[in-house]
């Protein structure tokens, strides 16, 4: 009787655990996407570079993330672009936790997906990546392609 007590509790405790982390993820993923969607409305803004942790992004990968927020302002008329959150993929690798969140819009200076890679690891939710690519361009962590503006606008 008192081997299925210890059982109990440490089942119990177990599934406790595993609830508290299951929330504590939810949290993080919750904090980068509201991240990712502040980085996203306020791209033409210097101030948005706080956004982009030195420990992720130094040396050049900062100084194209500048040029960035620099150009698409005036070049891309950013103000007026035409577009929306698409998609989002979650990595697991190793055990570690990440989520990428993918944003499409049509420019004037092109039409261009951005995707943000956020590791879930730390205390904090991190952006570790940010990549620019044409919406031309095939991404695998697209899950619902109908969601993309170019599926869309076939429509």
């Amino acid at each position: 009787m008192k081997r299925f007590y210890i059982i109990g509790v440490l089942t119990f405790s177990a599934v406790a655990l595993s609830g508290c982390n299951i929330q504590e993820k939810q949290e993080k993923i919750s904090k980068a996407e509201k991240d990712a969607a502040y980085i996203m409305a306020n791209l033409d803004k210097p101030e948005v570079l706080t956004h982009f942790p030195a420990e992720s992004f130094s040396g050049k990968s900062m100084e194209m993330v500048k040029a960035m927020v620099s150009e698409v302002g005036p070049k891309c008329d950013w103000s007026n672009r035409n577009g929306k959150f698409v998609d989002f993929c979650s990595i697991s690798n190793n055990g570690n936790s990440s989520i990428a969140y993918i944003y499409e819009y049509f420019l004037k200076c092109d039409s261009l997906r951005f995707v943000m890679l956020y590791d879930l690891e730390p205390k904090e939710p991190r952006l570790v990546n940010f990549q620019v690519e044409p919406l031309e361009k095939p991404n695998p962590m697209i899950i619902y392609p109908e969601k993309q503006l170019l599926n869309q606008k076939k429509q």
